[in-house]
């Protein structure tokens, strides 16, 4: 499956919230060296994350919210989209389409990304 998006800036928070649980997310993944932060992809439509790779539980994260992992690829790149539990609430439209993306690059700099461009996303196992 492939999932087209529009490069777009984040609330710019993902590297702290995510601070405590990056040794969690590359044992889980496999990918060492994952680079703080994500690529904001902004989608047409919602993309649910039902079938996850793996979890980061409430109690692992922040005692409130769970995330799913779902491994893709970005230009060949080996990635995870990232969704909280809060970006699965429909009244959040400013995350309801809305993809992060995580790599052991930074997605933005390697691909020469800006604001506006479309980005393919292949949801598939590396």
């Amino acid at each position: 499956m492939t999932v087209v998006g529009e490069v777009g800036k984040g609330h710019g928070v993902a590297s702290l919230n995510l601070s405590k649980v990056y040794s969690l997310i590359e044992e889980r993944s496999g990918l060492s060296g994952i680079v703080p932060g994500t690529l904001n992809l902004k989608l047409d439509n919602h993309f649910p994350v039902e079938k996850a790779d793996f979890v980061i539980s409430e109690d692992e994260y922040n005692g409130v919210e769970w995330i799913r992992f779902l491994k893709c690829q970005v230009n060949g790149i080996p990635s995870l989209i990232m969704r909280p539990k809060n970006h699965d609430d429909p009244k959040r439209s400013e995350l309801w389409c809305r993809l992060e993306l995580m790599a052991q690059v930074n997605l933005r700099e390697s691909l020469g990304l800006s604001d506006g461009d479309k980005v393919e996303v292949l949801v598939t196992p590396w």
